[in-house]
C-alpha cells in the first residue's frame, strides 16, 4: 500500500507532494524534513490528489493541524499571504 506525504514550509505553504511505494522505507521521513525546516504530513490518497495541486496553484495551506482551502482571489493581481 502506498503512502502519501504533503510537505509544507514553516508558513504553511505546500512546497511538495511525495508518493512512496510499499517497498520504500519512510522511517525517519518526518524527522528529515523537520531538520530542513519543513513539515511532512501523511495524508490519504484522496487528499493527496487534491493537495498536490497546491504545489503549483496555491489552493490549500497547512495551519499546523489541518489543511485549509485558500479563499478565491479577488483578482489576478492578488496573492495569498501565507
Amino acid at each position: 500500500m502506498n503512502k502519501y506525504y504533503i510537505i509544507c514550509n514553516l508558513n504553511g505553504e505546500i512546497t511538495a507532494a511525495n508518493e512512496y511505494s510499499e517497498f520504500q522505507n519512510t522511517n525517519g521521513l518526518a524527522e528529515f524534513y523537520a531538520s530542513q525546516g519543513l513539515t511532512a504530513v501523511e495524508v490519504s490518497e484522496e487528499d493527496y490528489l487534491v493537495l498536490r495541486a497546491s504545489t503549483v496553484d496555491d489552493t490549500h495551506y497547512f495551519d499546523g493541524t489541518a489543511f485549509v482551502q485558500i479563499p478565491t482571489k479577488p483578482s489576478e493581481y492578488h496573492h495569498f499571504d501565507f
